[in-house]
């Protein structure tokens, strides 16, 4: 067999292949496809589409996938291969970055006297992780807030772009059709191989089929590794998510034995105020009931009520 080049993850490669595919001014033509794919548009001229620059949205260090500006909407698509039930949060970072640089352009500016014209804001997120999920769904911003919708909302649009999901928009846009297929070979091979050898065996059957092989073989390298740092960073991602998690977990645990020592310490304690209490009552009721001591006064030093103390007399007058 051919050997398997090796494409070193390296962060040169910092960009996505989702990206590089759907957010570039050259590839311009598959944002368009896709966009109509979504039902909007309809867009004809690629040229319709402003790019809006990586450095325009950045969310707790990481900048989003693809955003443009088309007609009177600004588009943010997202690619996921974990589940994330955040997405509406992350949107509203980078919604908050671009339509803060958008409202830039206007020269009466946000204090001005006149309303500031912005684009529509549409979120999309395209998944193609392991977890099942439904072919698409809806998450809100709101669902994450304690009590329930408040002033501020974001809605995403999730799609399943896993093989037999969604089929209508793959079969519209085929540059997204390819770009699951290529991703699922990946996952797919590395299961039995070695990431490097796993990325160079999907490309290659990609290009022997006929799929993105284009754009493929005129990127093969840089495309293999930013696959590669893409794991590498999910790899990453998911080793601090467990050691997290694992401390957590740890964390509950010792809460949880110290928590039932402590309400074994308060259990005695409780007991012992309950024996000396239950011990005061019995002295003091053999003391009402042998009329050396006023019921009255009695309660009065139990700190209870007078009923408290004659009831408690009561069985000994019978005995």
């Amino acid at each position: 067999m051919e050997g398997f080049a090796h494409y070193p993850a390296t962060r040169e490669h910092k960009d996505k292949v989702f990206k590089d595919l759907f957010g570039s001014r050259e590839n311009r033509q598959n944002a368009v496809d896709l966009y109509n794919a979504l039902g909007g548009g309809p867009v004809n001229d690629p040229a319709e589409l402003e790019i809006l620059t990586v450095d325009n949205a950045v969310y707790m260090g990481r900048r989003n996938d693809v955003s443009f500006v088309v007609g009177d909407e600004l588009v943010l698509w997202e690619h996921q291969s974990t589940y994330s039930p955040n997405l509406p949060l992350r949107g509203l970072g980078y919604f908050a970055q671009l339509l803060g640089k958008l409202a830039g352009r206007d020269p009466s500016g946000l204090y001005g006297p006149t309303a500031v014209s912005l684009p529509t804001p549409r979120f999309a997120v395209f998944y193609a992780g392991e977890r099942e999920r439904p072919e698409r769904e809806i998450m809100r911003l709101s669902d994450l807030f304690a009590h329930g919708p408040g002033d501020v909302e974001v809605i995403a649009t999730v799609y399943n772009i896993n093989e037999g999901c969604n089929l209508s928009i793959m079969e519209a846009c085929e540059a997204l059709d390819g770009y699951s297929k290529l991703m699922a070979l990946v996952r797919e091979y590395s299961a039995s191989n070695g990431i490097d050898e796993a990325v160079d065996m999907a490309v290659r059957w990609c290009i022997d089929h006929g799929v993105l092989a284009d754009y493929l073989q005129d990127r093969r390298s840089e495309v293999c590794a930013m696959i590669i740092d893409e794991y590498e960073d999910a790899r990453q991602m998911q080793l601090l998510y467990n050691s997290v998690e694992l401390q957590r977990k740890k964390g509950f645990e010792e809460g949880r034995q110290e928590g039932i020592k402590e309400g074994r310490r308060e259990g005695r304690r409780e007991g012992r105020r309950e024996g000396i209490k239950e011990g005061r009552r019995e002295t003091l009721a053999v003391l009402v009931a042998e009329g050396l001591l006023d019921a009255a006064i009695a309660a009065e030093r139990l700190g209870v009520d007078e009923s408290e103390i004659t009831s408690a007399v009561t069985p000994l007058n019978n005995n």
